[in-house]
């Protein structure tokens, strides 16, 4: 039998583990969180609104919705999705998160949001997303998913 002794001190050291986890993480996610609105600032300012991107997503989903596609966005609206292998038209309900730029700001927001267990992103000089991979929760297998934007193409003049 374990003694009430024991117990108070696994709770206790177990409590400190646990502690010391949530301090080590909050520094990270708050990092994650900067490295995110200073991306995304820089995004705003470019003054792009026309673009295409290619984008693969890499996820534990169906086949339809990690093939690589293009995005055609106008003035900040979604035009077109098709994907790059075929020039088929893809279906835009496998692709929400990822039709423009904001919207996948918006997703990577929520990420962050939701405290994940791991979030590395890599931005371009505009700002942009171009890597994204992201563990929602380590004690779950196969929730995890990255973005890479492939090539990005501004059609609008403010580009730079």
């Amino acid at each position: 039998m374990v003694s009430s002794r024991a117990v108070r001190v696994v709770v206790t050291l177990s409590a400190g583990v646990l502690a010391l986890v949530v301090g080590c993480r909050e520094p990270i996610a708050h990092t994650w969180a900067s490295d995110l609105a200073e991306a995304e600032s820089r995004w705003n300012a470019s003054g792009v609104t026309s673009y295409q991107y290619d984008v693969f997503r890499h996820c534990f989903c169906g086949s339809t919705s990690t093939r690589p596609v293009t995005v055609t966005v106008r003035y900040r609206a979604f035009v077109s999705l098709v994907y790059m292998d075929s020039g088929t038209v893809a279906d835009t309900s496998l692709f929400r998160p990822y039709l423009t730029m904001e919207r996948l700001f918006a997703l990577l927001h929520d990420v962050l949001d939701s405290g994940p267990s791991s979030f590395h992103a890599e931005y371009a000089s505009t700002g942009f997303p171009t890597v994204v991979v992201v563990d929602p929760d380590a004690a779950i297998a196969d929730e995890e998913f990255s973005v890479q934007v492939l090539a990005f193409r501004p059609q609008n003049a403010a580009a730079r």
